[in-house]
């Protein structure tokens, strides 16, 4: 199993909006940047996060990105599936319709092996809801924020 790019990139943006003194919005550059980042790849993952309900967009001159709910209310779970592209997408070639005659049989056994991979999907994702974001931080550092990332990776 490998955690994707876009997938850590979404869980940071969510620690770092959790962590900002204040709670104030942080615009996309100075995530980008407080990322090391592409400011444009990460403007994607904050469009499905915001698209996702697990954060949103502040339009204003100070406006940015805040979380769209307590960080306690986030899980992983939210996170992934926000991000995460196509984690779900079951499709087959039906190679075994070109093989064997019987394509009633091969459609059977493809039915079989898709419920399989949905009930294995489901669990997996029951599993990563298990997880609040919260439990990634240090537990006096939620309710105001901690950190002033505009102040430490200024712009």
């Amino acid at each position: 199993m490998k955690l994707n790019q876009s997938t850590e990139q979404g869980v940071y943006v969510v620690v770092i909006l959790a962590l900002q003194k204040g709670h104030k919005p942080l615009k996309s550059s100075l995530l980008a940047k407080t990322l090391q980042v592409s400011d444009s790849y990460l403007k994607k993952i904050l469009r499905k996060l915001v698209v996702a309900d697990v954060i949103n967009s502040v339009a204003s001159k100070e406006g940015g990105f805040v979380l769209n709910r307590p960080i306690n209310q986030i899980s992983f779970g939210d996170v992934y599936r926000a991000v995460q592209d196509n984690h779900a997408e079951i499709k087959f070639n039906h190679i075994g319709n070109r093989l064997f005659d019987n394509v009633e049989h091969v459609k059977e056994g493809e039915d079989k092996i898709f419920e399989a991979l949905q009930n294995a999907d489901q669990a997996f994702l029951t599993e990563l809801n298990q997880i609040p974001m919260s439990d990634l931080l240090e537990a006096y550092a939620i309710s105001d924020g901690a950190i002033d990332w505009e102040k430490q990776f200024g712009e």
